[in-house]
């Protein structure tokens, strides 16, 4: 797929979700957010097994009347285990072409990660019904640096690789992020009720003049939509509703040098997700297909039931449907991926949500041979 029809559809889908939605608003929604009651700081704190990333946000001051100025600064540090499943020759490693490879040691490494970032977020329109702004503009820089760690007992195929792949060992990386959001998502968390729009447009850059071992660019368009499809009052605080999400991405990355942790990931304005494995195809494994250019779209039925555990947990149940592609653009691998299954999730005192599922690879295996994953755990709602 040519860069330039990526790129144009990316500007017509998230153009369309703009057009459609503001024609509902009218002059009123356009109004000065009352400050006094909202707070200047914003914290946001997403822990991992082994680490924390943090991010600050100031809004006591206003570039423009009536909007939003968000500044933001992000620090974070962990340590885990990332897969890795490449041979040298850049083949994608599966289930039929392992050799002596041992699956639970062999094809993963273990990383070291600190990362900082900084940035503005300026809203351009306000909308009074969300009590936020309906479109932003933001610009970052994000560095990182990645420390990976050898295993002398087995022989991780992330350290053998060519030497196109600079950063095996260890990278600091620099890059410059900015796009265009558009938040029109209502999320009622005492009826449990979510409908609305997200969709949001990026370019990230890492130039040459400021890494070593990085030279990239990268460009990711997704949307976030909710559509309710019941919602019945009950006698506890929450509703008896079911919903219908999607959520859908596109990541395209060029580049001279591209890092290990830019390939395997989707990026964005928010937090990157490993792809395309279970962090955004659920059944597969975690980042069991890295490549150049990534498309996901997940869709969940989620049914809320009219119960509540004191004090405050909500459980449900969620039907998924995932669907993929990936293309390295250099000859080497592409396909299609469709995964599906059904998960309990318990939303815990509005802030979290504990989600157990289990998954079908439909047209594929995971490593280990198996389309069934039986049983594994999310921390939140897959989108």
């Amino acid at each position: 797929m040519k860069v330039k029809n990526i790129a144009l559809m990316s500007l017509l889908l998230f153009t369309f979700n703009i057009i459609s939605i503001s024609a509902e608003e009218n002059k009123e929604s356009i109004g000065q957010p009352e400050k006094s009651k909202r707070k200047v700081l914003i914290t946001k704190i997403d822990p991992e097994p082994f680490g924390l990333d943090s991010a600050l946000g100031y809004r006591g001051l206003s570039f423009i009347d009536g909007l939003d100025t968000s500044f933001w600064w992000g620090l974070g540090a962990s340590w885990k285990k990332v897969p890795f499943y490449r041979n040298a020759d850049d083949k994608l490693i599966t289930s039929s072409n392992l050799g002596g490879l041992d699956i639970d040691e062999d094809l993963e490494y273990g990383r070291l990660n600190i990362n900082w970032s900084f940035g503005i977020t300026q809203g351009i329109i306000w909308n009074d019904k969300i009590d936020a702004n309906l479109l932003d503009i933001s610009l970052f820089y994000r560095g990182r640096y990645d420390e990976h760690f050898e295993d002398d007992d087995a022989e991780q195929v992330v350290f053998n690789q060519n030497e196109d792949l600079q950063d095996m060992e260890s990278i600091q990386q620099n890059s410059f992020l900015t796009g265009l959001s558009f938040n029109y998502i209502f999320n009622n968390k005492e009826k449990k009720v979510i409908k609305g729009v997200y969709s949001e447009i990026s370019l990230e850059w890492g130039p040459s003049f400021l890494n070593k071992k990085a030279n990239f660019l990268r460009l990711n368009f997704a949307l976030t939509e909710f559509i309710p499809i019941l919602s019945i009052p009950t006698k506890t605080s929450n509703n008896f509703s079911i919903y219908i999400g999607n959520y859908f991405v596109i990541d395209w990355i060029y580049g001279e040098s591209i890092p290990i942790n830019i390939r395997q990931s989707i990026g964005g304005l928010g937090e990157q997700r490993l792809a395309l494995g279970s962090e955004v195809l659920r059944g597969i494994d975690e980042g069991r297909y890295d490549a150049n250019f990534k498309l996901a779209d997940c869709i969940d039925i989620r049914i809320v039931l009219p119960l509540k555990i004191p004090p405050d947990i909500v459980p449900g149940f969620i039907v998924y449907f995932d669907s993929g592609y990936y293309n390295q653009l250099e000859g080497t691998d592409s396909g299609f991926l469709f995964t599906t299954g059904f998960g309990l999730f318990f939303d815990c005192f509005s802030a979290f949500q504990l989600t157990a599922y289990t998954g079908f690879f439909l047209n594929g295996e995971n490593i280990d041979g198996k389309k069934w994953k039986p049983f594994y755990f999310e921390f939140e709602y897959h989108f």
